[in-house]
C-alpha cells in the first residue's frame, strides 16, 4: 500500500446554499484541513462529529465520502469527519485486490450499535438519534450537521497536544477538558487515531470497471488511543461543576504498524455514556519529534 497527498476539492455552493443558506466555499488541501498548531483548543462553540461508516467493497460509499468532503469545504474546522471501515459485507478483505484490512476493534464495536441493518453508506451525526435512528443516510448529512451546529455553545472546551516520538514509536496525547457548564459522571473522553490520504482499492459504481486502484481514502479510523474502549475514559467519578478542568494523557504504540505519523491526526470527543451523544469534539495533527 502506498501513500500520497493530493488536493481534493469541490464547491457545490449553489446546492448547499439552497439547503444551508451559505454562499461561499474555499479550496482546501486535505493535508492542511487539520489544524497544525502544537496545541489545539476547541473553544466554546460546539463542533460536529460526522462518522462515515464505509467499506472498500461498497460501490456507493465514494458518493458518501464526497458528501462529507463538501460539508468540510463549507464548514471547515466546525465539522470533523471519521471514516469507519466496518462490517463483513463491505469492509472484509476479499480476493486478490482488496487484501488490506482497514477494520478496527473500535469500528467493529460501534457498527452494530449505530448502523446495523441500515448498512452502508450511512453515518452518524454526533451519535444522536434522528427520527428514532442513529443511522443517517449521506444525502441527509448536510441538513443534520446544520441542525447540530445551530446548538451553539457546547458547555466545555477540549485542548489537545499530540506528540509522536520517532525513537520509541509512541504517540502521546495530552488532553484538557474545561467545563463552562455543569456535567455528569456519565461523561467520557475518547481519543481516536486517524490517518489521512491512504491510496488503495475502492469499488465505485460510477466507474467501469468499478475497481479504482488509486482511490484516496480520507480520515481513516486506525483505533482508539489508550485502552479505554470505543467510548473512552470517564472524566469524573462525580458530578462536574462549572469551571472544573481535567488534565489527562493517552498513548498508543505505532510499533509493528504501517501507520504513517506524518499523515495522522487525533480526534477527541466528550460523549455521554448513557445516551452516546457527542457533546464536543476536536482534532489535531500529530507533531513528530
Amino acid at each position: 500500500m502506498k501513500y500520497k497527498a493530493t488536493a481534493i476539492v469541490s464547491c457545490f455552493t449553489a446546492f448547499f446554499g439552497m439547503i444551508l443558506g451559505l454562499n461561499g466555499c474555499d479550496v482546501i488541501d486535505p493535508a492542511d484541513r487539520l489544524q497544525n498548531t502544537t496545541i489545539v483548543d476547541s473553544g466554546s462553540m460546539r463542533k460536529v462529529l460526522l462518522e462515515d461508516y464505509t467499506g472498500f467493497l461498497c460501490v456507493n460509499c465514494p458518493q458518501a465520502a464526497e458528501a462529507a468532503s463538501n460539508i468540510l469545504d463549507i464548514y471547515k474546522d466546525k465539522v470533523i469527519v471519521i471514516s469507519v471501515h466496518a462490517g463483513n459485507q463491505f469492509a472484509k478483505p476479499y480476493g486478490s485486490k482488496y487484501t488490506y484490512d482497514f477494520r478496527t476493534p473500535v469500528g467493529e464495536a460501534l457498527f452494530p450499535l449505530f448502523i446495523g441493518d441500515a448498512g452502508q453508506p450511512n453515518g452518524t451525526i454526533n451519535r444522536k438519534k434522528f427520527d428514532g435512528s442513529y443511522a443517517v443516510y449521506h444525502t441527509d448529512w448536510a441538513a443534520k450537521v446544520a441542525t447540530e451546529l445551530a446548538v451553539g455553545k457546547a458547555g466545555m472546551t477540549i485542548q489537545l497536544k499530540p506528540e509522536y516520538d520517532s525513537t520509541t514509536k509512541i504517540l502521546t496525547v495530552a488532553t484538557n477538558v474545561k467545563y463552562q457548564n455543569t456535567g455528569t459522571a456519565d461523561h467520557k473522553l475518547a481519543v481516536y487515531l486517524i490517518e489521512d490520504s491512504i491510496v488503495f482499492y475502492q469499488k465505485d459504481i460510477r466507474f467501469t470497471p468499478n475497481d479504482r486502484p488509486d482511490y484516496l481514502h480520507r480520515h481513516v479510523l486506525r483505533g482508539a488511543v489508550g485502552n479505554y474502549g470505543e467510548f473512552g475514559k470517564q472524566i469524573s467519578a462525580v458530578a462536574i461543576s462549572a469551571g472544573s478542568s481535567f488534565d489527562d494523557s493517552f498513548s498508543v504504540s505505532f510499533a509493528g504498524k504501517d501507520w504513517k505519523p506524518s499523515r495522522c491526526s487525533v480526534v477527541a470527543f466528550v460523549n455521554d455514556s448513557q445516551t452516546y451523544e457527542v457533546l464536543q469534539t476536536e482534532d489535531a495533527k500529530v507533531t513528530i519529534k
